[in-house]
Protein backbone atom coordinates (compact mmCIF):
# COMPACT_ATOMS: atom_id res chain seq x y z
CA UNK A 1 0.00 0.00 0.00
CA UNK A 2 1.34 3.11 -1.02
CA UNK A 3 0.28 5.65 1.47
CA UNK A 4 2.36 8.55 0.49
CA UNK A 5 0.27 8.85 -3.18
CA UNK A 6 -2.88 10.60 -4.39
CA UNK A 7 -5.46 8.42 -5.01
CA UNK A 8 -3.84 4.83 -4.38
CA UNK A 9 -5.78 2.04 -3.87
CA UNK A 10 -5.59 -0.68 -1.43
CA UNK A 11 -6.91 -4.24 -2.97
CA UNK A 12 -7.30 -7.23 -1.61
CA UNK A 13 -7.93 -10.45 -4.44
CA UNK A 14 -8.62 -8.21 -6.69
CA UNK A 15 -11.00 -5.79 -4.70
CA UNK A 16 -10.68 -2.33 -4.14
CA UNK A 17 -11.13 -1.75 -0.56
CA UNK A 18 -9.92 2.00 0.05
CA UNK A 19 -9.26 5.13 -2.22
CA UNK A 20 -8.17 8.45 -1.99
CA UNK A 21 -6.20 10.06 0.93
CA UNK A 22 -5.70 9.36 4.43
CA UNK A 23 -4.45 11.20 7.90
CA UNK A 24 -4.24 11.37 11.31
CA UNK A 25 -6.26 12.48 13.81
CA UNK A 26 -4.85 12.84 17.38
CA UNK A 27 -6.53 13.06 20.78
CA UNK A 28 -5.60 16.23 22.80
CA UNK A 29 -6.20 16.71 26.66
CA UNK A 30 -6.23 21.18 26.04
CA UNK A 31 -6.74 21.93 22.40
CA UNK A 32 -5.67 25.75 22.99
CA UNK A 33 -2.22 24.20 24.52
CA UNK A 34 -1.95 21.73 21.70
CA UNK A 35 -2.70 24.63 19.17
CA UNK A 36 0.00 26.93 20.37
CA UNK A 37 2.46 23.36 20.38
CA UNK A 38 1.98 23.32 17.16
CA UNK A 39 2.43 26.82 16.03
CA UNK A 40 5.12 27.96 18.32
CA UNK A 41 7.04 24.94 18.68
CA UNK A 42 6.80 23.41 15.37
CA UNK A 43 5.76 26.16 13.07
CA UNK A 44 3.08 24.72 11.71
CA UNK A 45 -0.33 26.28 10.84
CA UNK A 46 -3.57 25.11 13.01
CA UNK A 47 -6.78 26.11 11.62
CA UNK A 48 -9.62 25.85 13.95
CA UNK A 49 -12.69 23.89 12.83
CA UNK A 50 -15.79 26.23 12.28
CA UNK A 51 -18.80 25.71 14.33
CA UNK A 52 -16.45 22.62 16.30
CA UNK A 53 -14.90 23.90 19.85
CA UNK A 54 -11.58 21.91 20.59
CA UNK A 55 -11.26 20.51 16.99
CA UNK A 56 -8.61 21.88 14.57
CA UNK A 57 -6.65 20.80 11.20
CA UNK A 58 -2.54 21.09 11.24
CA UNK A 59 -1.45 21.66 7.72
CA UNK A 60 1.85 20.80 6.70
CA UNK A 61 4.23 21.94 3.63
CA UNK A 62 2.71 19.73 1.06
CA UNK A 63 -0.65 20.08 1.47
CA UNK A 64 -1.17 17.28 3.68
CA UNK A 65 -2.19 17.84 7.42
CA UNK A 66 -4.04 15.96 10.65
CA UNK A 67 -6.92 16.56 12.90
CA UNK A 68 -6.54 17.33 16.66
CA UNK A 69 -9.85 17.13 18.64
CA UNK A 70 -10.38 17.56 22.39
CA UNK A 71 -11.30 14.10 24.33
CA UNK A 72 -9.66 14.19 28.32
CA UNK A 73 -10.62 11.35 28.68
CA UNK A 74 -8.11 8.97 27.02
CA UNK A 75 -4.51 9.07 27.83
CA UNK A 76 -2.36 9.29 25.35
CA UNK A 77 -0.94 6.30 23.57
CA UNK A 78 1.70 4.40 24.12
CA UNK A 79 3.01 4.19 20.36
CA UNK A 80 3.36 6.51 17.58
CA UNK A 81 0.53 8.61 16.68
CA UNK A 82 2.05 10.38 13.65
CA UNK A 83 5.10 10.13 11.61
CA UNK A 84 6.02 13.42 9.57
CA UNK A 85 8.31 12.20 6.89
CA UNK A 86 11.16 15.42 6.19
CA UNK A 87 13.37 15.48 3.09
CA UNK A 88 16.43 17.27 5.03
CA UNK A 89 16.55 15.36 8.19
CA UNK A 90 19.45 17.13 9.33
CA UNK A 91 18.21 20.46 9.28
CA UNK A 92 14.67 19.89 10.26
CA UNK A 93 16.05 17.86 13.38
CA UNK A 94 18.45 20.61 14.62
CA UNK A 95 15.69 23.27 13.91
CA UNK A 96 13.15 21.84 15.51
CA UNK A 97 15.96 21.15 18.60
CA UNK A 98 16.64 24.63 18.44
CA UNK A 99 12.72 25.45 19.04
CA UNK A 100 13.10 23.36 22.62
CA UNK A 101 11.65 19.89 21.11
CA UNK A 102 12.76 17.31 23.59
CA UNK A 103 13.64 14.34 21.42
CA UNK A 104 13.38 10.34 22.73
CA UNK A 105 15.92 8.02 23.56
CA UNK A 106 14.83 4.41 22.72
CA UNK A 107 16.44 0.98 22.67
CA UNK A 108 14.77 -1.52 21.44
CA UNK A 109 16.77 -4.63 20.29
CA UNK A 110 13.67 -6.29 19.55
CA UNK A 111 12.58 -3.60 16.90
CA UNK A 112 16.21 -2.81 15.82
CA UNK A 113 15.28 0.72 16.99
CA UNK A 114 18.53 2.63 18.88
CA UNK A 115 18.64 6.39 19.46
CA UNK A 116 21.81 8.03 19.66
CA UNK A 117 21.71 11.66 20.90
CA UNK A 118 17.55 11.29 19.75
CA UNK A 119 18.32 9.94 16.85
CA UNK A 120 18.00 6.19 14.85
CA UNK A 121 19.57 5.45 12.00
CA UNK A 122 17.85 2.43 9.75
CA UNK A 123 18.83 1.18 6.29
CA UNK A 124 20.10 4.82 5.19
CA UNK A 125 16.77 6.11 7.31
CA UNK A 126 17.10 8.70 9.85
CA UNK A 127 14.79 9.08 12.71
CA UNK A 128 13.35 10.39 16.23
CA UNK A 129 10.90 10.91 18.59
CA UNK A 130 9.11 13.35 20.52
CA UNK A 131 6.00 13.87 22.49
CA UNK A 132 3.93 16.90 21.94
CA UNK A 133 2.33 19.00 24.57
CA UNK A 134 -0.32 16.16 24.77
CA UNK A 135 2.49 13.43 24.97
CA UNK A 136 1.35 12.35 21.71
CA UNK A 137 4.47 10.17 19.87
CA UNK A 138 5.63 12.02 17.26
CA UNK A 139 8.05 10.43 14.89
CA UNK A 140 10.56 12.62 12.57
CA UNK A 141 11.51 10.73 10.32
CA UNK A 142 13.58 11.16 6.36
CA UNK A 143 11.45 10.99 3.56
CA UNK A 144 11.69 7.25 2.44
CA UNK A 145 9.06 7.26 0.08
CA UNK A 146 10.65 10.54 -2.65
CA UNK A 147 13.92 8.77 -1.94
CA UNK A 148 11.43 5.44 -3.63
CA UNK A 149 12.30 3.36 -0.61
CA UNK A 150 9.87 1.49 1.54
CA UNK A 151 10.50 0.92 5.31
CA UNK A 152 12.12 -2.35 5.34
CA UNK A 153 14.63 -1.34 2.54
CA UNK A 154 12.74 -2.28 -0.80
CA UNK A 155 11.98 0.37 -3.28
CA UNK A 156 8.28 1.43 -4.05
CA UNK A 157 8.73 1.04 -7.49
CA UNK A 158 8.73 4.10 -8.75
Amino acid sequence: MDMGTQGSTTTMGGTSLVTGHSYAVLRVQDYDRAKKYYQDMLGLKVMDAPNMPGMGTVSLADGTGFELYVNPALPAPQNTTLAILVKDFDMSFNELKGRGVMFEEYDLPDMGIKTVNGVAEMQGIKSAWFKDSEGNIINLLTDYISMGMQMGGGTTGM
